[in-house]
């Protein structure tokens, strides 16, 4: 099997948190050099001056925007960590169709980590993140390491309805469509998750139009067959695209799905999501909502969603 703690193996032989600093500075002041207002070498901090023409009012805007290493270098932390419980899963997944057990994989797994958490707190300590996460994966393997001692001596596969969809040959084509991708920390939870989201979008509030298989899958990584149809207009009756570019955010921000690349946000969008009529959105009158979505981070129905996925 490969090894999934590689990366935090590398990480930790000494502390790179300098090294990788200074490397994401040089990147910046490249890349951003025309826009640089301030750069704060020690902290790993730049700040850069954006403007922004609105065609409404044919103006020019000007925004203060902050960038710190300390972020990039904390969302880095989370997304190898999506990635370790991500391959696990599957790694577990596959050993099991094959009637093999993964437990002595995992405790030497745990054996490994166990090593890397004392270094983590030497080397990293004004990067607590670092402790933190391997702390997360941790727990996760703890937890396969006791769902795997449920099984008999033939480690038969748990009778779920979520393993007993998915065939062998289907996991090489795991998460490769555009859709979203609901937060592996939540994986043993997430049909729940899933099944009272669509509840309170299709039954109470009706903000969606669409089947659960087309929903789950659309948070799964999954092919969406028919699209989901987002009901929320604004004020001319047009389907709110902003409210949706809110919503998908929020869900973001608050950890339910995958962090999404800002350039795969649109696509994705458009891939799984129809207009209230069950057309598909026009690609022009997206790119436009949600460059406006940008500049204010909000939207006429926020209480609502936010209410909706405070109960998810």
């Amino acid at each position: 099997m490969i090894n999934p703690l590689i990366y935090f193996e590398s990480l930790l032989e000494i502390d790179k948190s300098e090294i990788k600093k200074q490397q994401w500075l040089r990147d910046q002041k490249e890349g951003l050099l025309p826009y640089l207002k301030n750069v704060d070498d020690i902290n790993g901090i730049v700040t850069v001056e954006l403007g922004f023409y609105d065609e409404d009012s044919k103006t020019w805007s000007i925004d203060i925007e902050t960038y710190s290493f300390y972020n990039v270098f904390q969302n880095e932390i989370k997304y190898e960590c999506e990635k370790i419980i991500e391959n696990l899963n599957l790694l577990i997944l596959e050993s099991r169709f094959q009637n093999n057990s993964p437990l002595f994989f995992l405790i030497e797994l745990k054996n490994r980590l166990k090593m890397l958490l004392d270094y983590s707190c030497k080397l990293y300590s004004d990067y607590p993140f670092v402790n933190e996460t391997l702390v997360i994966i941790d727990d996760f393997i703890n937890l396969k390491i006791k769902d795997c001692k449920l099984f008999s001596s033939e480690f038969k596969l748990r009778s779920t309805n979520f393993e007993n969809s998915i065939k062998k040959n289907e996991l090489s084509k795991f998460n490769n469509a555009d859709s979203f991708n609901w937060h592996v920390v939540h994986f043993d939870s997430k049909k729940n998750h899933l099944k009272n989201l669509f509840e309170m979008l299709t039954t109470h509030s009706k903000v969606i139009d669409a089947n659960f298989e087309d929903f789950y899958n659309a948070f799964s990584g999954e092919i969406v067959t028919n699209g989901i149809n987002w009901l929320l207009v604004g004020k001319s009756r047009k389907t709110s695209i902003i409210s949706l570019c809110y919503f998908i955010d929020k869900l973001e921000e608050n950890g339910f799905i995958n962090e999404i690349p800002s350039i795969d946000f649109g696509k994705k969008i458009l891939y799984v999501f129809r207009e209230n009529d069950g057309n598909v959105f026009n690609s022009d009158s997206l790119k436009s909502s949600l460059s406006d979505f940008r500049r204010t981070k909000t939207c006429a129905q926020s209480d609502l969603l936010d209410s909706i996925i405070s109960k998810i």
